[in-house]
């Protein structure tokens, strides 16, 4: 830097004959030196790059197939909880659905097993067995009931066939004699 400035007021004292052979004798082979030096510290740097170049290859081709493992692993795991997911929700559904269907077709026996009792299948099939209970007890009154109209209804049929065998006789009063028919 002070070799520049010292140059430059040279030059501009008019000495420019001194100010050339300074040029020539100091800066252009610290100029040089310096070039030279960017040069060497280039090749070293392209040389550092190629010598590093097949183990950012390794690098980059270990990335790439970590990457696709780790790819194929999440999808094997997504469908694997996906078809656990599912299983956990159609398998009940469909044993609440045909218990719902034997229902409808009348069969009260069979009972539903309610193993989910958390989740909302769970609550649904609580739902079912309990309305199957109450359908129990109303087809049970039913009968009950049925069978009740058939004992009475038999009761008097048996009254009205004792009525029919028996010989008919005139009313009469409460003293003994025969009772005056109001027209």
């Amino acid at each position: 830097m002070a070799t520049r400035e010292s140059i430059l007021s040279q030059m501009q004292a008019g000495d420019t004959a001194a100010a050339q052979a300074r040029i020539d004798s100091e800066m252009i082979p610290a100029s040089t030196t310096y070039l030279d030096a960017i040069d060497l510290f280039e090749a070293s740097l392209l040389a550092d790059m190629e010598a590093a170049s097949p183990l950012l290859a390794a690098d980059a081709t270990s990335t790439r197939t970590l990457t696709l493992a780790m790819t194929a692993l999440a999808v094997v795991l997504g469908g694997l909880l996906s078809w656990m997911i599912t299983r956990s929700i159609v398998g009940p559904m469909r044993r609440a659905i045909a218990h719902t269907q034997r229902v409808a077709g009348g069969d009260l026996t069979q009972s539903l097993n309610g193993n989910h009792q958390r989740s909302e299948i769970g609550q649904l099939e609580t739902a079912l067995g309990g309305m199957q209970g109450t359908l129990q007890q109303i087809v049970g009154r039913i009968r009950a009931a049925t069978e009740g109209v058939a004992t009475a209804s038999s009761q008097i049929a048996s009254a009205a066939r004792i009525c029919r065998s028996a010989p008919r006789r005139r009313p009469t009063a409460w003293n003994g004699r025969p009772a005056r028919l109001r027209t």
